[in-house]
C-alpha cells in the first residue's frame, strides 16, 4: 500500500527576515564608523609629515644663503589697543599660539606675533637690466611685506657699524679718513665724521645715556630701528661749508627721541660708553627718480608683494670702512611680514619642456584655497592671500620670477594671449604654459619662456598652515640691571636674580646662544677660559625685578663638572651671540565642527650663523 508523499512547505518567516537584516545593519554600521576615525588620523599623519616638510625645506633654505641671515626675527604688536605704533614686544611667550597682542587683530595672534625682521644683510648685488633703471636687485628672503598706509618706512635699510676712532684732546689731531668713520664724545654728546661735500647724510645712532632724576640714576636705551622709536630723527647732516671741509670733520649734537639736544635732559650725566653704534642710513627714491652719480646709499621698494628690492649700480664694488675693517658695501634691512600663513615655496622649472610634467611645479601642500569658494574657520568664505590688502593679494595665488621678481596671478596671460599657469587646488600642482605642448607639436622649435626659470610661489592651504622662522639674535650686548631690550642679556652676580644664571627677554625661550666666559675655581688665581659653550636658553621663566625672564645656566653646568660644593667665581663674559635658526609649522587640526580643532605645532632648529669673508 502506498502513501502520498508530503510536501515539504517549510520557509524563511518574515521576522526572521527583518532579524537577519538588523543583525546586518548593525555590522555594516559598527564597521562604517570606524572609517572617519581611520580617515581622520590618515590626514593627521600627512599633516605632521607635511609640516615637517615645510620647516625642513625653510632650514634648508636658509643654510644655502646664510651670508643673507637676519640678526633676528622678533614680536611685534602694539602693547595696548589705544597705543599708536607698532612695537617690538620682548615679553612675548612663542609657544602661546592663542591670545592676540592686540585684541581682535589677525595679524597680532598666533605665529603672527613674530614678524618684524631684523637686519636681514646683502652686500649690494650685480646690477642687472631690468624695469626699474637698470638697479641691483634684491629680493628679501621674506615676504609679502607690511606696508601700514601711515608708516612712510615700510623699510629700513643702513650700512655697516661705522668704524669709532679715538676721540683726541686736540681736535686738530682728529682724523677722519673714510666717510664712514667717526668720533663721539660721550660726555657732550657729540658726534664727529667726515664731511661728504654735495650730499645731505642721514645716520641712525643707537646708545643709552645716564640721567640722574628724584636720587636714582637711570640708562635710556634710544633706538631708532625699534618701531616704536620710529618717529626719532635720526640725524641728519647737511652738506658741509667750507669751513667744516678744512677742518676734516663735522660736528652733529645728538639728539633725544624727541630730536632735542640729549645733553639738556634733566640730569644728563653722559653716552653710556661703548652703547653706541652708527650706521649711515639709505636714502628711500620713487621707482620712476634717477640714481644718484655720487651717492650710492639709495634704494628703492619696487615690490610689496614679492619683497623687490633695487639698490643704486653704485653700489655693486663700493667699499666701507666698518668697526670690522674694510668691507664692501652691504645693507642691513628691517622690515615687518605681513602674514606667515601666507605660505612661501621656491620651485625651479626644467631647463626643456618635452613634456606636460615637465611644466608642473607641486607645492608641498595639497588643497590650496580657492579664492570665492573655500569656506573658512570662521564660517566665511575665503576671498585670498590678504584681501584687507592691496588689490593684488586677492589672488588666491602669486607666482614670482625669483630672477626679475615679476609677478604673476591665475590672470596673467603670455604674449600669445594664453595663460601663465593654471592651478589644480585639490592636489597642489601649477602647470606652467598649459599650452606649450601642443605649440611645440605645430613648432618643434618653440622655446617656452619659462623654461629655467625659478619661481616664488605664494598661496594659502586648508587648515591655515603657517611657516614662521624663529632665531636667537646675533650678537647680545650685556646689561647691568633689567629691564631688558631686545639685544641684551642680564648675569646675575648679585642679589638680583639666581646667581650664575644668564637671562634673556622671554621672546627667545627655546633659542641656543654660544658664550665666550671665564672664572676661577676655589680660590684659583688663574683664569680658566671657555670659548662657544653652547646654551639653550629655558623655556621656564624667573622672575628678575619687575618681568619674568628665561636663562641658561651657567653656574650650574660648572658644579657638575667641579662638584657641588666647589667655588666658583666668574671673572669676564666676553662674548654673548645666537647659533640657532628654527622654523615653526602650525596648523588647525580636522575636527568635527565649522571651526575645526586646536593648532598643532612643529619645531625644527639647526645651529646657523651668518657666514662672512
Amino acid at each position: 500500500m502506498s502513501f502520498p508523499r508530503r510536501l515539504d512547505r517549510s520557509g524563511t518567516s518574515l521576522i526572521e527576515v527583518l532579524v537577519t537584516f538588523v543583525v546586518f545593519l548593525v555590522g555594516m554600521v559598527s564597521v562604517l564608523r570606524m572609517f572617519p576615525g581611520g580617515f581622520l588620523s590618515m590626514r593627521q599623519t600627512e599633516n605632521s609629515t607635511l609640516a615637517h616638510r615645510l620647516a625642513q625645506a625653510e632650514i634648508e633654505r636658509w643654510a644655502g644663503r646664510s651670508a643673507n641671515l637676519p640678526s633676528g626675527i622678533l614680536p611685534y604688536g602694539r602693547l595696548t589697543r589705544n597705543a599708536p605704533y607698532n612695537s617690538v614686544l620682548t615679553d612675548i611667550d612663542p609657544a602661546n599660539l592663542t591670545d592676540p597682542i592686540r585684541p581682535g587683530g589677525y595679524y597680532y595672534s598666533d605665529v603672527n606675533k613674530f614678524r618684524r625682521i631684523i637686519g636681514e644683510a646683502t652686500r649690494i648685488p650685480v646690477p642687472s637690466a631690468s624695469n626699474w633703471n637698470a638697479g641691483s636687485i634684491y629680493i628679501l628672503g621674506y615676504s609679502p611685506i607690511a606696508v601700514d598706509n601711515t608708516d612712510l618706512r615700510p623699510l629700513i635699510i643702513y650700512g655697516g657699524e661705522m668704524s669709532r676712532k679715538p676721540l683726541p684732546s686736540d681736535l686738530r689731531n682728529l682724523e677722519l679718513k673714510w666717510y664712514n668713520e667717526y668720533a663721539i664724545d660721550y660726555k657732550q654728546a657729540l658726534l664727529y665724521v667726515k664731511p661728504f661735500p654735495g650730499h645731505a647724510r642721514k645716520f641712525n645712532l643707537t646708545c643709552s645715556y645716564w640721567a640722574d632724576a628724584g636720587g636714582m640714576k637711570l640708562n635710556t636705551v634710544m633706538d631708532p630701528f625699534d618701531p616704536k622709536d620710529r618717529d626719532h630723527p635720526g640725524i641728519t647732516i647737511d652738506p658741509p661749508t667750507a669751513q667744516q671741509i678744512d677742518d676734516g670733520y663735522q660736528i652733529v649734537v645728538i639728539p633725544d627721541l624727541l630730536g632735542n639736544p640729549v645733553y639738556n635732559t634733566t640730569g644728563f650725566n653722559g653716552i653710556e660708553q661703548g652703547s653706541d653704534s652708527l650706521h649711515r642710513e639709505f636714502e628711500r627714491l620713487i621707482v620712476t627718480a634717477a640714481w644718484s652719480n655720487t651717492d650710492p646709499y639709495e634704494f628703492k621698494l619696487v615690490r610689496t608683494v614679492s619683497g623687490v628690492v633695487a639698490f643704486n649700480p653704485l653700489g655693486y664694488g663700493y667699499v666701507e670702512m666698518t668697526s670690522r675693517g674694510r668691507e664692501p658695501l652691504t645693507a642691513h634691512i628691517d622690515y615687518t611680514v605681513l602674514d606667515w600663513h601666507i605660505i612661501r615655496e621656491e620651485r625651479k622649472l626644467p631647463d626643456v619642456f618635452n613634456s606636460a610634467a615637465d611644466q608642473d611645479l607641486k607645492l608641498t601642500l595639497r588643497f590650496i584655497k580657492k579664492a570665492g569658494e573655500t569656506m573658512e574657520a570662521d564660517g566665511n568664505v575665503y576671498e585670498g592671500l590678504a584681501p584687507d590688502g592691496p588689490n593684488y593679494l586677492t589672488y588666491d595665488i602669486v607666482a614670482v620670477d625669483v630672477e626679475t621678481g615679476r609677478e604673476y596671478s591665475k590672470d596673467s596671460l603670455t604674449a600669445d594671449g594664453t595663460p601663465v599657469f593654471i592651478v589644480n587646488y585639490k592636489d597642489g600642482v601649477l602647470r606652467f604654459d598649459p599650452d606649450f605642448i601642443q605649440k611645440k607639436l605645430n613648432d618643434p622649435t618653440a622655446q617656452s619662456p619659462f623654461q629655467g626659470k625659478t619661481f616664488r610661489i605664494y598661496y594659502r592651504a586648508d587648515g591655515d598652515f603657517a611657516l614662521q622662522p624663529f632665531k636667537a639674535y646675533d650678537i647680545y650686548r650685556r646689561s647691568y640691571a633689567p629691564p631688558l631690550d631686545y639685544r641684551q642679556y642680564y648675569f646675575a652676580e648679585s642679589s638680583l636674580g639666581t646667581f650664575g644664571r644668564m637671562y634673556f627677554p622671554r621672546c627667545y625661550a627655546g633659542c641656543t646662544v654660544a658664550v665666550d666666559y671665564s672664572y676661577r675655581v676655589n680660590g684659583e688665581t688663574i683664569d680658566r677660559f671657555v670659548n662657544g659653550e653652547a646654551y639653550q636658553i629655558s623655556e621656564d621663566t624667573e622672575q628678575v625685578g619687575e618681568q619674568e625672564y628665561c636663562y641658561t645656566d651657567l653656574l650650574a653646568t660648572l658644579k657638575s663638572i667641579y662638584g657641588g660644593g666647589a667655588d666658583i667665581a666668574f671673572q669676564r663674559i666676553s662674548k654673548v651671540y645666537g647659533t640657532s635658526i628654527g622654523a615653526r609649522v602650525v596648523w588647525r587640526e580636522t575636527g568635527r565642527r565649522l571651526r575645526g580643532g586646536s593648532w598643532r605645532r612643529i619645531d625644527l632648529q639647526t645651529y646657523l650663523t651668518r657666514a662672512s669673508d
